[in-house]
């Protein structure tokens, strides 16, 4: 069976963005949800605004 194997692979993404996220220091958002909380799109976008922060800062 595929499905499995698709749910392991997106929730194995969902675990290295939130290890990737705590590298960072970000564990919660501004309204206080916890990333352990989030959905994989919210974690994607989280850490695609955070690289864009980091990025800008260093330009400025």
């Amino acid at each position: 069976m595929l499905l499995p194997y698709l749910s392991h692979g997106t929730g194995g993404k969902r675990y290295v963005l939130i290890d990737r996220l705590k590298y960072y220091g970000y564990t919660e958002d501004p309204l206080g949800k916890r990333t352990e909380e989030m959905t994989l799109p919210e974690l994607e976008q989280t850490f695609i605004n955070l690289e864009y922060k980091r990025e800008t800062a260093w330009k400025t």
